[in-house]
């Protein structure tokens, strides 16, 4: 884990300060085609910063509260970013491709040994 100072300020995304990037700038297909991709560098500002939750509350219900608080550029651009998503997933899906996200799991024991962590 990064150190405070470095993962809240100067690693951070923050809301209207410049941030040195490195973009790779993709066409996708409506079909989950990639094509015309570059590399360069850039200077970005960011619009909001947004938790994982607050970004997935929107997007599970865009007319509900989370959707209130976000500056309409920051709407559009989660729609966008989840439309290219669903693309690229349904065309990974469609070349059938493994799924590595494994399920921890406690097994309990009626002895009153101690578990272990297993992979599912």
């Amino acid at each position: 884990m990064l150190p405070e100072h470095l993962s809240n300020h100067l690693c951070s995304l923050m809301p209207r300060v410049e941030r040195l990037a490195f973009v790779c700038d993709m066409r996708v297909s409506k079909t989950g085609k990639l094509s015309r991709g570059r590399f360069y560098e850039a200077v970005i500002r960011s619009h909001a910063r947004l938790t994982y939750d607050q970004a997935w509350s929107y997007l599970e219900n865009p007319n509900g509260a989370a959707g209130n608080e976000l500056a309409p550029e920051v709407r559009t651009s989660l729609q966008n970013l989840y439309a290219v998503y669903g693309v690229l997933k349904a065309a990974r899906d469609a070349r059938g491709a493994l799924d590595f996200r494994a399920v921890r799991s406690r097994r309990a024991s009626a002895t009153g040994a101690r578990s272990r962590d297993s992979m599912q």
